[in-house]
């Protein structure tokens, strides 16, 4: 059978129908019939444009098309063509509705997404109704591969030579500095001119010969007018700015990337970047943010880079567990300044222009709308012509602790029976069983401490080689492996075409008493080979990127327990309150703590009982015996500790119990607390659970409870008088105590075992 695009083309029939709004400024528009004309260029008489917005069908106003009589007649295909049903229909319009769309093959094209998580709803429709999705990026690939998109995603970009079409138009600037910076963009927070705006007036003032041009538009979260208002009023010596928020055609836009001396974009997050490239096309410099979607073409070689660090994304979207990057102002100033100076002299104008020109011929090769549009055919073509094909069930070395009392161990027991894959458990040997072991378990390594010497691996690399394994995971723990061992064999994986894929809990430095013991710096480049480098929390991403990691890196949320009948279950008005803590006891987590706090709080409950919407306190205590004898000590102070303050309103359970004991103990309580003082790990399984008991959960400020930060409540600090202050104030203000109440039943639906198995699943087969 012929592809689509070997077909004979005919004038009254449609292969591709490109859905979305395409008569307006709009970028999606610009994108859509600029995409359409070229591929209508490449096929002739086989494209259409049909008007529909993410609510629905709309009739578009054409009056803006007059002098474009190529896009007029796109429209009037999708009526007049004998074939009503497309061959192929592409859409591009936001929200991305998907559902019901015509023909039989059905994608997504030129799809841009900014931040680093995209919803799960529309990750499942994109499963369920496309066969395809083409993106703007190798980044919004990432994006959509990492939070569980499994259709076949290809990167055609975006062209942006369409704004060469339109001849330059005056556009009079009122100043007469000589250097003059352009930002281009809606002003929304994602774009990042709060950053632009520090940065310039903390290196320029209005005694340089500069000025900062903003061209944005009105829209209701953009404030560009009060944040310049604000540094003019704090600065009387503040560099020129200009703002320009009236709608300017193409050539009155051209005119001012033309008169301009460096564009300025330190953007949180782009899918690619559009203003980047066009001003690479008019030879003018681009300052930019190193990362997001325009880093495909915004290289060291061909624009200025400013540093960032990772941060939680503060986007209208407001989704669990997604990034962005904070740009540096510091490092935007220094770059600022720096080219800036560098315009001043005839040899550094010469260095300027040598990498402006590389960037122009890059945008001129690969960001054209022809090459664009000859990427998203030869994608429908081999879609079109590949065999209908099972789901991919990949065959995965899972190397870990297993059947054994360790917070890694039930980490991949909760995982693994989500995982859709071929699944084979490489354990450690010399482990204590909790069970008897399963047909899908090998013990072929040894953790350190267990032999005088460390183990070299080998026994596990034979393992993996006479299994024919192609992709191996690995949770990784200090206390596990030599790092120089580790370090040897990843590199040999690698070599040998083996995808690695790591699961660090926790990637701070190991530092005893004082003296760095271990750092993950020491595996080196072993770590930028690995297929993805999974973390819990943008402090860790933030980590590895130090050490050189950053495109393969993926914060990827730690499981909870999802028990709907659970939440559902109503604590019983028994006029007792109930104050739990879970987790192994063990120095650092703040039992002790808690214990003196609670003294504290139940002197102030008994002195004014009448303002407390309860009878009597409690404190119920589940924290469980770590095996070895380490909570020894631990057991002993907090022993004591009850029993100066009185044992009849305090409980210390430190038996083991299962999860579902365990789910049951806490949710029969009203608050749980997590006192912890001190830890090295990135997040907390312990927090999970007293999420999963749908009661409130109160945590200490540390960095550990940041990815669980929007739904519990913190205390004022870590010492037992800032404790028993804040739970007093909660058990005071019932409705305050539950005011997280919806959002932590969302966050608990997002964070279920199944949903993070949803998105691994997809990586380990499109990765």
């Amino acid at each position: 059978m012929a592809t689509i695009s070997q077909q004979t083309s005919n004038v009254n029939t449609l292969h591709y129908r490109f859905e979305g709004p395409f008569e307006s400024s709009y970028s999606l528009a610009v994108v859509n019939r600029e995409m359409a004309r070229a591929l209508e260029r490449l096929r002739p008489g086989s494209v259409a444009l049909y008007a529909t917005e993410g609510p629905g069908d709309y009739e578009p106003d054409l009056s803006g098309l007059q002098h474009d009589p190529e896009i007029i007649q796109l429209w009037e295909r999708h009526v007049t063509a004998t074939s009503a049903t497309p061959e192929v229909t592409l859409r591009n319009l936001y929200p991305p509705r998907v559902s019901d769309m015509a023909g039989k093959l059905h994608v997504m094209n030129n799809y841009a997404w900014e931040e680093s998580v995209f919803p799960r709803a529309y990750v499942d429709a994109f499963n369920q109704h496309l066969q395809m999705l083409a993106v703007t990026s190798q980044f919004v690939r990432k994006v959509m591969v990492d939070s569980g998109v499994t259709v076949p995603i290809v990167v055609t970009g975006n062209g942006v030579d369409h704004i060469l079409r339109y001849p330059v138009e005056s556009v009079p600037l009122p100043t007469d500095k000589a250097f003059r910076f352009l930002h281009v963009s809606s002003c929304f927070p994602r774009k990042g001119v709060d950053v632009l705006l520090d940065a310039y007036t903390r290196m320029f003032s209005c005694h340089d010969d500069v000025v900062l041009i903003i061209k944005t538009f009105p829209n209701p979260h953009n404030t560009i007018a009060e944040q310049i208002r604000v540094y003019q009023a704090r600065n009387p010596d503040c560099p020129a700015i200009h703002v320009i928020s009236a709608e300017l055609s193409m050539g009155q836009l051209n005119s001012l990337y033309a008169q301009s001396h460096a564009l300025v974009a330190p953007s949180r997050g782009e899918g690619f970047g559009m203003p980047m490239a066009e001003a690479m096309l008019w030879d003018v410099p681009v300052i930019v943010t190193g990362y997001g979607g325009h880093t495909d073409f915004c290289t060291p070689d061909t624009a200025w880079l400013i540093d960032y660090t990772f941060a939680k994304a503060q986007t209208h979207m407001q989704q669990f567990d997604s990034l962005w990057v904070e740009p540096s102002a510091v490092h935007l100033a220094t770059l600022m300044r720096g080219l800036y100076e560098q315009f001043q002299t005839p040899a550094g104008q010469v260095m300027i222009k040598a990498r402006t020109r590389k960037a122009r011929q890059t945008i001129e090769a690969n960001w054209g709308w022809q090459p664009v549009a000859e990427r998203l055919l030869g994608a429908l073509d081999d879609v079109q012509a590949a065999p209908p094909l099972a789901p991919v069930k990949p065959k995965v070395a899972w190397l870990t602790t297993w059947n054994t009392r360790c917070g890694i161990a039930s980490y991949s027991a909760f995982l693994l029976p989500h995982l859709s894959g071929e699944i084979e458990v490489l354990a450690n040997t010399h482990a204590t069983l909790l069970d008897v072991e399963g047909d899908s378990v090998t013990r072929c390594w040894t953790a350190l401490g267990v032999n005088p010497q460390a183990d070299t691996l080998d026994t596990l690399q034979a393992v993996l080689l006479a299994g024919n394994y192609r992709s191996v995971v690995i949770q990784f723990n200090y206390a596990f492996f030599d790092l120089a061992a580790l370090g040897a064999k990843l590199s040999a994986w690698q070599a040998d075409g083996i995808a690695v894929y790591l699961f660090f809990h926790a990637t701070r430095d190991l530092i005893q008493h004082g003296v760095l013991r271990k750092s993950l710096r020491a595996l080196g480049s072993a770590l930028q080979g690995c297929r993805r480098l999974f973390v819990h929390g943008a402090e860790d991403v933030n980590r590895l990127k130090r050490f050189g990691c950053v495109d393969n890196v993926t914060l990827i949320p730690h499981g909870v327990m999802y028990e709907p009948d659970v939440l559902a279950r109503p604590r019983r008005g028994d006029g007792v309150f109930k104050i739990a803590a879970y987790g192994f006891l063990l120095p650092g987590k703040g039992i002790p703590e808690l214990i003196r706090a609670f003294g504290l709080l139940l002197e102030r409950f008994q002195s004014a009982r009448a303002h407390y919407p309860c009878q009597t306190i409690r404190l119920e205590l589940f924290n469980a015996l770590y095996p070895g004898g380490v909570s020894e000590q631990e057991a002993q102070q907090c022993a004591a500790l009850i029993e100066a303050i009185g044992g009849q309103s305090i409980t210390l359970h430190t038996t083991y119990q299962t999860d579902q004991q365990t789910l049951e103990a806490l949710s029969a309580c009203d608050v749980v607390v997590f006192p912890y003082q001190q830890t090295g790990e990135s997040s907390s399984a312990a927090v999970r659970m007293g999420l999963a008991s749908g009661r409130p959960v109160v945590c200490t400020p540390l960095a550990i409870f940041d990815d669980v930060a929007e739904v519990v409540h913190f205390l004022p600090d870590t010492g037992p008088e800032a404790i028993a202050t804040g739970l007093e104030v909660l058990l005071r203000e019932p409705a305050q105590l539950q005011r997280l109440h919806e959002s932590q039943h969302a966050w608990l639906q997002a964070h279920a075992w199944s949903s993070v198995a949803k998105r691994l699943d997809a990586i380990l087969s499109t990765a």
